[in-house]
């Protein structure tokens, strides 16, 4: 069987005989050959396509707002944690609005993302339009 004729396959040696497998031409020398080349060539464009700037999606940001105050915080039993208490950190109860009224959200212990991380608890603030939410954070 005959392979190629000329350049051969991808502009290397000379023709091939079926027995003979199709092999990078030896490295020796001082310049790189030229498939080494395009291989290089093409597994950095490869590897910097995932790299490109994708547009990022715009991010929805709800204002909770309530027309009056919540009512006072509940008292809590907070249980044992699940879990060792350096893994999890206690997120207290809150006043949740619907849109007509306030409802009681009971605490529950969250999965902390690393051992230094402090919890800033949920709260509502007093502004000109009202009683705005503040979501809790990890700090």
């Amino acid at each position: 069987m005959h392979i190629g004729s000329g350049q051969g396959v991808g502009g290397f040696g000379q023709e091939r005989g079926a027995t003979e497998s199709l092999r990078a031409p030896s490295l020796g020398g001082d310049d790189p050959p030229r498939w080494l080349l395009r291989a290089l060539i093409l597994a950095v464009s490869a590897s910097l396509a995932g790299c490109a700037a994708k547009p990022s999606r715009p991010i929805t940001v709800i204002e909770i707002v309530a027309p009056r105050p919540p009512p006072p915080v509940r008292t809590e039993v907070v249980p044992p944690p699940p879990q060792p208490i350096e893994t999890v950190e206690w997120r207290p109860g809150h006043w949740q609005w619907t849109g007509h009224d306030y409802v009681w959200s009971p605490g529950q212990y969250m999965a902390r993302p690393d051992d230094h991380a402090v919890w800033e608890p949920d709260h509502w603030v007093e502004t000109s339009s009202g009683w705005s939410w503040v979501p809790g954070r990890w700090r």
